[in-house]
C-alpha cells in the first residue's frame, strides 16, 4: 500500500478529531501477542481492496512486526493530510502502538490547556515513568506545523495589508463618483420629487444605480481575477482556484462597501426639494 503506516493508541483519534466511519478503534484487547489489527483511513481502503469494503478483511504485510500474518481490519476512520497539507488526503494504515516494533520513536500528543505552561509537568511525569528515557522535548503542535503554513501566513498578511489600503481608497472613489452623479442628476431628482417621488424612492433610486455601477466594476475586475486562477500556484491555503464561497464573500463585501459609500450622497439626493427643480440647470 502506498501511504503511511502509523502506530497509535485508541485516544489518538479523539485527540486529533479523526472520526470513526465504521467498526471500532483500538482498545485494551489489542495488545502484544494478540491478533494483529489495523484501522485504515477511507483513502487507504480502495487501495487495499477495489470494492473498498475493508472491514473484517485481512492485510498481509511483507515487512514489519506482522510480516506474513493476517492483520485484521477492525475499523475505518476519516481521511487526513499526513504529510502534504495542500495535497490530497493521505492513505493511512493505523496499527495499535502495543503491536509496534520494539525499537521505535514515540511521540505523545496532549490536547487542551496551555502547552508551554504544562511542559515542565509533562516532562517530569514522562521521565518519572522511564528514567532511562532520553531528554523529553515538549512543544505546541502549532509550532511544529507553522513552517508548513508560513508561506500562506505571509500571503494572508500581504493580502490583508493590501486590502486595508485599497478598501478605504475604493470607498472614497465610490463616494466621489456617486456625489458627482447626484450633482449631475439633481434636476432630474428635483423633477421626480415634484411629481411625487418620496425621499425613500429617491434614496432607493440612487442606491440602485450605485449597485449597478458597482456590479459592472466587479465584473470588469472579476473576469481577469477568474482568468488568473489558471496560473499556479494558489497563494492562499484552503481556498481553491474556483472557490464559490471565496468569490461570493468578495463580491458581497465589495457591494456592501459601494452602497455604504453611496449612502451619504443618496441621503443628500433624497432631501432635494421639489421647488428647486425649475431653478436647477
Amino acid at each position: 500500500m502506498s501511504g503511511v503506516t502509523a502506530f497509535v493508541d485508541a485516544e489518538y483519534f479523539r485527540a486529533f478529531g479523526i472520526a470513526l466511519r465504521a467498526g471500532r478503534v483500538f482498545d485494551a484487547g489489542d495488545r502484544a501477542g494478540g491478533e494483529p489489527v489495523a484501522v485504515p483511513s477511507l483513502a487507504a481502503a480502495p487501495e487495499l481492496w477495489r470494492d473498498g469494503d475493508a472491514l473484517g478483511r485481512c492485510i498481509v504485510p511483507s515487512v514489519g512486526p506482522s510480516a506474513g500474518e493476517c492483520v485484521r481490519v477492525v475499523g475505518i476512520v476519516d481521511d487526513v493530510r499526513f504529510q502534504d497539507v495542500t495535497g490530497p488526503s493521505t492513505a493511512v494504515l493505523y496499527r495499535p502502538i502495543t503491536q509496534r516494533p520494539e525499537r521505535m520513536a514515540v511521540s505523545l500528543f496532549i490536547r487542551g490547556g496551555d502547552v508551554r505552561r504544562r511542559a515542565p509537568l509533562v516532562r517530569r511525569e514522562l521521565q518519572a515513568l522511564d528514567p532511562a528515557a532520553p531528554a523529553v522535548h515538549v512543544e505546541p503542535l502549532a509550532a511544529r506545523l507553522r513552517p508548513r503554513f508560513l508561506e500562506w501566513e505571509v500571503a494572508g498578511k500581504v493580502f490583508g495589508a493590501l486590502g486595508g489600503v485599497t478598501a478605504p481608497l475604493a470607498t472614497l472613489g465610490v463616494y466621489v463618483a456617486v456625489s458627482g452623479m447626484v450633482g449631475r442628476q439633481r434636476r432630474e431628482l428635483g423633477v421626480r420629487a415634484a411629481l411625487g417621488a418620496t425621499a425613500g424612492v429617491i434614496l432607493r433610486l440612487v442606491l440602485g444605480r450605485t449597485a449597478r455601477l458597482a456590479a459592472v466594476g466587479i465584473l470588469a475586475g472579476g473576469v481577469p481575477a477568474f482568468a488568473a486562477t489558471a496560473v499556479p500556484p494558489t497563494p492562499l491555503f484552503g481556498i481553491g482556484r474556483l472557490d464559490p464561497l471565496a468569490y461570493g464573500i468578495a463580491v458581497g463585501f465589495l457591494l456592501v462597501l459601494a452602497l455604504a459609500a453611496a449612502l451619504a450622497p443618496a441621503a443628500r439626493a433624497a432631501r432635494v426639494s421639489p421647488a428647486e427643480s425649475p431653478r436647477v440647470e
